[in-house]
């Protein structure tokens, strides 16, 4: 399997309540879900804008692989450069996207008591030939991370590209492989803890939002 299925895919226009319980629906289900056109293409492409203003102000940096004394940049094992959301100062677009996961958090916690204190996010660039190795979104040891979002910011963008999310998904018959395109305005939503994941060697430049909801 190459690519999600049409119950992986669903045609939201909008965060609207009745479209994000059918997304809680699809990932309760099937452990991740792929929503097409989740914020609008305006708003995604005021995002991107967003994204180059602080990128062009040099405040992005190398992203790195674990946390506090084990944290250390690793070429080899990702290779895109990273800018983390301050909450208290979100420009336009981000505060829209911010609150869209918010109120997803919430709707997770009243349908499926999860405990999901907070979110965090930062926007990742990778250059042309981009990527980062199979892994999970959980650090070693204890780790507050429970469902991971990614939201794209890619116009536009084809399976020529490359730059694919691809999912493993556990299974009773064995591991599923699932690809997906990085298309601006598609999110998708998975567990943190069980899917591993890895996003494959970008042909040209490639945006996107990444963000976790976390448990206390």
């Amino acid at each position: 399997m190459t690519s999600p299925g049409p119950s992986n895919l669903l045609p939201v226009a909008s965060p609207a309540p009745d479209r994000l319980d059918l997304l809680l629906e699809t990932l309760a289900q099937n452990g991740y879900v792929c929503v097409p056109d989740f914020l609008s293409q305006d708003t995604s492409a005021a995002l991107l804008g967003e994204l180059h203003t602080l990128y062009e102000a040099g405040k992005a940096f190398a992203a790195g692989i674990g946390q506090g004394d084990n944290y250390r940049v690793q070429p080899t094992v990702r290779s895109d450069t990273i800018l983390w959301l301050d909450p208290a100062s979100l420009p336009p677009a981000q505060a829209i996207y911010w609150q869209a996961i918010e109120d997803l958090r919430l709707r997770l916690n009243r349908r499926y008591f999860l405990g999901l204190t907070d979110i965090e996010s930062h926007f990742a660039q990778y250059p042309t030939g981009g990527f980062y190795k199979r892994h999970l979104d959980v650090f070693r040891g204890k780790s507050r991370r429970r469902i991971s979002c990614v939201f794209y910011l890619n116009f536009p963008w084809s399976r020529a590209d490359g730059g694919q999310l691809r999912l493993y998904l556990p299974g009773d018959q064995g591991e599923t492989r699932v690809d997906i395109l990085p298309l601006a305005g598609s999110l998708v939503v998975f567990d943190s803890q069980t899917i591993e994941h890895e996003v494959l060697p970008a042909r040209r430049p490639r945006a996107s939002l990444a963000g976790w909801m976390r448990t206390a």
